[in-house]
């Protein structure tokens, strides 16, 4: 007779993987095989869990159709079962896991699409917090300007994309039905990348775009670096006093600290 303990991880191995059999043994007598009732439940699961990632990818899901959707889906779940208890938190590898999906091979920007829907919903689970004042600089002495360290807004999030993502996104938003399959050539979408800075400074989510040299000044400065050697680092020919002081108006930080450098 196996411990709860073993009967649990045995159960959990059977049900992503339909190689894995249970013991008919170790359950009550019932109206149909173990096996049979396993193979439901397994199915019940899958479904709740795509119907999780088609919440969270709305825009990606009407770029592809239901069916396309479903069969990604279905696949992602399989080799990424949940990791938290908490549904809200499932599917963040969905972008990943798109970007090397070889079905979805003719819809290049689909991953970035999904990296941009992740951000937003990211960004609006995020804690609350008050944004640093654009005024606060003003009393930092300007020889210590360099070595400050900027602590971001907890719902800031980065993405980029070789393509242009969030006209995707925003032409989906204002031309298309819920269970419409989402047409990009029907649409005036522009030819660029996309860096962007995604982030719910207050009541909204709102969205900053950034130069290649400032999203690599953003993003240096998020991991730590101090605002001089993150302005150097980002190279020339952009304007980073004027980045400053729009991601101080947009509310990117909450406060920020003097380092030794």
């Amino acid at each position: 007779m196996s411990t709860l303990h073993e009967f649990q991880t045995g159960f959990v191995k059977a049900l992503w993987s339909a190689d894995e059999v249970l013991p008919e043994e170790g359950f009550a007598m019932g109206g149909i095989p173990v096996a049979a009732g396993l193979a439901v439940y397994r199915n019940n699961v899958f479904a709740g869990l795509a119907g999780v990632l088609g919440d969270l990818y709305p825009v990606v899901k009407m770029l592809v159709g239901d069916a396309f959707f479903a069969h990604a889906a279905q696949e992602f779940v399989k080799s990424h079962p949940p990791a938290s208890p908490v549904l809200a938190e499932y599917g963040g590898d969905f972008p990943d896991f798109l970007a090397a999906f070889e079905a979805a091979e003719s819809v290049p920007y689909l991953s970035g699409v999904a990296e941009l829907e992740l951000a937003r919903h990211q960004a609006l689970s995020a804690p609350e917090a008050e944004p640093l004042a654009a005024s606060a600089l003003k009393a930092v002495p300007e020889e210590h300007l360099a070595v400050l360290c900027f602590e971001f807004h907890p719902s800031v999030r980065l993405v980029a994309s070789v393509f242009p993502v969030d006209a995707i996104w925003a032409a989906h938003q204002k031309n298309c039905e819920k269970d419409q399959v989402f047409d990009v050539s029907a649409f005036d979408i522009p030819d660029r990348a996309a860096r962007l800075l995604v982030a719910r400074p207050g009541e909204s989510i709102e969205t900053m775009e950034l130069s290649h040299e400032a999203f690599d000044f953003v993003s240096r400065l998020i991991v730590g670096e101090p605002l001089g050697r993150a302005f150097t680092a980002a190279g020339d020919g952009w304007d980073p006093q004027q980045t400053l002081a729009d991601l101080l108006v947009f509310g990117a930080f909450t406060g920020f600290q003097l380092t030794e450098g």
